[in-house]
């Protein structure tokens, strides 16, 4: 076999590669069967609600599973001290969200269900509250197979039984 330069690539220290197909697949090593694969993976993502027209923003950073769409995170106004935890899903352009204060009023809650461009939230005193939300992925994991996932997270049955690394059907 000659390269496009009319050297020869086979001898005894390519050939094995060759043969193998990791070279064929760029010499990456023993993880080149899964190159160009499409994996689930997990994404981080800032997630921004615009509350009353703007005059209050709140700011999480969230994490999304893929295997259901759902996401957990935390975050808030930094400004007024207030810290909140979310979680909800996120499916297209649509969001489902729960927020739980957990300073500045303890026990108060809101939750919304519609398009990330916006809409009425409700809250757990009555009140409804128009909001818009952006996300903006930050990071996303490279698992490069569902076990490296799984050791990643020590092992057990809940990682095992996740979908993360796994390839996109």
């Amino acid at each position: 076999m000659r390269s496009q330069s009319g050297r020869s690539v086979e001898g005894p220290t390519l050939a094995p590669y060759a043969r193998s197909g990791r070279l064929a697949a760029g010499g990456r090593g023993s993880h080149a069967a899964s190159a160009g694969v499409a994996r689930y993976q997990t994404q981080t993502s800032t997630l921004t609600v615009s509350a009353m027209g703007g005059a209050y923003v709140h700011t999480y950073t969230i994490t999304t599973n893929p295997c259901n769409d759902t996401f957990i995170g935390s975050g808030g106004i930094a400004s007024l001290g207030l810290n909140e935890i979310v979680s909800g899903t996120i499916t297209g352009q649509n969001i489902s969200i729960d927020g739980a204060y957990q300073t500045f009023n303890p026990g108060y809650t809101w939750h919304y269900d519609g398009p990330l461009s916006g809409g009425a939230s409700h809250d757990s005193m009555g009140q409804t509250v128009p909001v818009t939300f952006t996300n903006a992925p930050t990071s996303t994991s490279n698992f490069k197979n569902h076990g490296d996932y799984v050791s990643s997270q020590g092992g057990g049955s809940d990682p095992a039984h996740s979908c993360i690394g796994m390839p996109v059907s």
